[in-house]
């Protein structure tokens, strides 16, 4: 994953140096914070097994986008096919349910998710 570099005040993941031209260089930033997502053992199967990853993003919803886009597996078990999160799926943030806010719910540099499957019986 890119260094986090601080610019303007805030922190700012470095995607990509482009375009070397006359002697300055365009950056392509990710803006957002660093997030961890802990993922339980049914979801970890489709993150290729990892139980962990570092996402950025503002929002649950924001961080969830790019936990998908890094484990594309993992978008077609926890999405409905209209793009909402499936009822089977919770998330935390340090150790509190996200409920009711959900996908909108803010979070900050250092907090850490937990998502979980939870099936019924």
């Amino acid at each position: 994953m890119p260094p986090m570099q601080m610019i303007a005040g805030s922190k700012v993941r470095l995607k990509e140096v482009t375009n070397y031209t006359h002697g300055s260089y365009l950056l392509s930033m990710e803006a957002g914070m660093s997030i961890k997502v802990k993922l339980d053992p049914v979801l970890s199967y489709y993150a290729n097994n990892q139980q962990s990853a570092e996402v950025n993003g503002n929002t649950v919803g924001d961080c969830l986008d790019h936990l998908t886009k890094q484990f594309p597996n993992l978008k077609r078990v926890m999405y409905t096919e209209d793009g909402k999160l499936v009822s089977s799926i919770a998330v935390y943030i340090n150790g509190k349910d996200a409920y009711p806010d959900g996908l909108s719910k803010t979070v900050k540099d250092g907090d850490e998710l937990s998502i979980i499957f939870s099936s019924g019986g």
